[in-house]
């Protein structure tokens, strides 16, 4: 029974630091870089991509790095991704077909620029991606 009431504090403890760490998190927008595709050699794709992105936050830009699925980009439709005989990564899609990571990068920006993060105002160099948005944005000079 005595180990009853530390656990409990323990518990309350983390959870309040979650809700707290949660609650303070900003919305920002990242520019997307660069779009990777994550490969396991010798032949498998990984349905995820990789982005590096950058965002402006209080006078100062910062990079990020975070993982997301194919399927944010395109919704649910159905795609294949796999390798050639000459290692060469295609993307087909509604009958679309694109050749190399390049292309498949290429392709995947024209649609998709920006991305919605969540950051943490004391530390802003930690941020995560929340979604993909497909609205251009531009500054007004």
């Amino acid at each position: 029974m005595e180990f009853i009431l530390p656990i409990l504090l323990g518990f309350i403890f983390l959870y309040l630091r979650r809700v707290w760490s949660d609650s303070r998190k900003v919305r920002a927008i990242g520019f997307i870089d660069r779009v990777t595709l994550c490969k396991i050699h010798p032949d498998i794709v990984s349905p995820e991509v990789e982005i590096r992105y950058k965002y402006y936050y209080d006078s100062g830009v910062y990079f990020g790095l975070g993982y997301i699925l194919i399927t944010d980009f395109i919704g649910k439709k159905e795609f294949n991704l796999y390798f050639d005989s000459k290692e060469n990564a295609i993307f087909e899609m509604e009958g679309l077909r694109v050749f190399s990571e390049e292309h498949i990068e290429e392709y995947l920006l024209r649609n998709y620029s920006c991305v919605l993060i969540l950051l943490d105002p004391v530390e802003p160099y930690r941020s995560e991606i929340v979604e993909v948005k497909k609205e251009k944005i531009s500054v007004i000079s």
